[in-house]
């Protein structure tokens, strides 16, 4: 395991820097082309060619904060949180404002089962940065709050009152309301045509348009991340098995996004890389595992 030896290396020489120098660091600004070539990096999944940028930038006593989100995010994915974490405070000593670097806390949090916490951010984000969220960062708030807006309402009402406002939470016992002249919907406007729904399910039966809707509707269910991620290789196993390599990975970088540690995630994927012909490639997923897998090994090396 090379490559995992390479990473816990340099991934020691960036904590080293971060820590030992936290009380005198001085923010700075990273060239332009460094970050792109970071984002570059990141896009294509070379986590480890970001922590190495990184650890020129600090050596260098240059402290960007979207560098350090970077390297945040990619430890992240490596399910490295405690480094991740460290990172993701740095960003925000510099960038108080940074809300993905305040999001991606919220995500670790609720990942490692500290919801409260992780609620606590989201309600402090909503009430102070709801206006400056994208609409992709606005999806997956709704996608992770829905969860608890569905199961904890009378929590949620009581100790996060603008996650309250902002996912429409009626706790126990409450009237929902129309708001103030907002017509009444009438049944048959929200009638379904099963026929229809059934046609069109037939005709969404490629493969990676079936994984879209997968992914969309597991995003959208009324259960919890670790649920989610076990729900998304479910899909994934299935279109595997029925030679549909581009749907499962598809689905199953999804279920990585979602929880960047998730053995089950990794070690399907490096296994659907393999039989893709990228071998390179899944033995550098399987080191991201967080311990070694021989007979995963054995089969990626063969």
């Amino acid at each position: 395991m090379r490559k995992n030896r390479n990473y816990q290396a340099q991934t020691k020489k960036v904590a080293d820097v971060t820590i030992e120098e936290a009380d005198t660091m001085q923010a700075g600004k990273a060239p332009v082309e460094t970050i792109r070539h970071m984002q570059e990096m990141f896009d294509r999944d070379d986590f480890l060619g970001v922590l190495q940028e990184l650890i020129h930038l600090l050596q260098e006593r240059c402290y960007d904060p979207e560098a350090m989100y970077l390297g945040a995010y990619s430890y992240f994915m490596q399910g490295d949180y405690v480094r991740a974490v460290s990172l993701v405070e740095d960003v925000l000593h510099f960038a108080p404002q940074d809300v993905k670097a305040r999001i991606l806390l919220a995500r670790i949090c609720m990942l490692e089962d500290r919801s409260d916490d992780g609620l606590a951010i989201f309600d402090y984000i909503i009430e102070h940065a709801e206006d400056r969220l994208t609409d992709e960062q606005l999806d997956d708030v709704k996608d992770i709050l829905d969860y608890y807006a569905q199961n904890e309402a009378d929590h949620i009402a009581k100790e996060f009152p603008h996650i309250a406002s902002f996912m429409q939470v009626v706790p126990s016992g409450a009237e929902i309301l129309p708001k103030k002249d907002e017509p009444l919907i009438e049944d048959a406007e929200i009638e379904t045509d099963a026929g229809t729904l059934e046609s069109s399910d037939a005709e969404s039966s490629a493969g990676e348009t079936a994984a879209e809707d997968e992914i969309r509707q597991v995003m959208a269910a009324d259960i919890t991340l670790v649920e989610k991620v076990r729900l998304l290789n479910c899909f994934a196993g299935a279109h595997y098995a029925a030679g549909e390599y581009e749907a499962a990975g598809q689905v199953l970088k999804k279920a990585i996004t979602i929880d960047g540690q998730s053995v089950c995630s990794l070690r399907n994927m490096a296994v659907l890389l393999k039989d893709q012909g990228q071998k390179d490639r899944a033995l550098q997923v399987a080191a991201q595992l967080p311990e070694t897998d021989f007979l995963l090994l054995a089969y990626l090396k063969k």
